[in-house]
């Protein structure tokens, strides 16, 4: 019962979520609980202009964050700057992880 409680903490499902996305970067369940933890201005207004976009696109909502500097993508420019630093941060743990 107490490891299940451990599991339920906000903290650990975070956590798992950034393991599991770095593992497999198009696990849009864990994109969504991380995709603004820690803020980053990321909010839940530009994820669904990111999942829209994925679906007119027949992509995915990381295919999209990498593109994210495309014109066509309507989302505030200071959102756009700072979307650049989650798919690094993510593709960095997954260089990291493959290396080990």
């Amino acid at each position: 019962m107490v490891a299940f409680l451990f599991f339920q903490r906000k903290e650990i499902k975070d956590l798992l979520a950034y393991f599991r996305l770095t593992i497999n970067n198009y696990d849009e369940e864990a994109l969504e609980r991380i995709y603004n933890y820690p803020t980053r201005g990321i909010g839940k207004t530009t994820y669904e202009k990111l999942f829209i976009k994925a679906d007119e696109w027949g992509a995915t909502i990381w295919d999209v964050m990498e593109k994210i500097s495309e014109p066509e993508i309507d989302i505030a420019n200071n959102t756009k700057q700072k979307n650049p630093d989650v798919v690094t941060l993510i593709k960095s743990y997954s260089t990291l992880a493959k290396n080990q």
